[in-house]
């Protein structure tokens, strides 16, 4: 008997996505066999990406699967924000990153001390919730640069705001 762990439509009514036997089904054809925990689909670019066993992130776009990067742990939870200019994920060991699609790029923010059972995001408001295993609601900031020395100036000019 095949098991089903996720299952759903793209956004835009297109496409059937899903996990049957722990393989992705796009279009009722196998794209990966490796295991798959988590799936996100991103309207505004026709993309899904998914998480695998092997902790491994990986996206499909115009036919081609790509790589995008590693977490430490495996990871459960995923979201497209911002009209798919991030892909968030969250691992069973508290962390989420924040991946830019185009680049692969990503930043890694420790947001709950055990695992991530769940990710809510509002429009245009910069922020993530990460709901954590350890009952507890984390915020994480979404549109921090990814360069570190932006993220530096970013910090020294929000410390500078803050100053009375």
């Amino acid at each position: 008997m095949l098991r089903a762990r996720f299952a759903g439509w793209t956004p835009d009514g297109r496409t059937w996505v899903g996990t049957i036997d722990s393989s992705l089904q796009v279009h009722a054809r196998p794209v990966d066999d490796e295991g798959i925990l988590a799936v996100a689909f991103d309207a505004a670019h026709d993309r899904v990406a998914w998480s695998k066993h092997t902790r491994q992130i990986a996206m499909l776009e115009d036919g081609k699967i790509a790589s995008l990067g590693k977490h430490d742990a495996l990871v459960d939870e995923m979201m497209f924000v911002d009209d798919g200019r991030t892909l968030v994920t969250a691992a069973r060991d508290g962390t989420v990153k924040l991946w830019d699609p185009n680049s692969g790029k990503h930043r890694t923010v420790a947001a709950a001390r055990t695992g991530v059972q769940g990710l809510a995001h509002r429009p245009g408001s910069g922020t993530i919730m990460a709901a954590g295993a350890d009952g507890r609601i984390h915020f994480v900031r979404d549109d921090l640069p990814y360069d570190p020395d932006a993220l530096r100036e970013w910090l020294r000019n929000a410390t500078t705001l803050r100053s009375p």
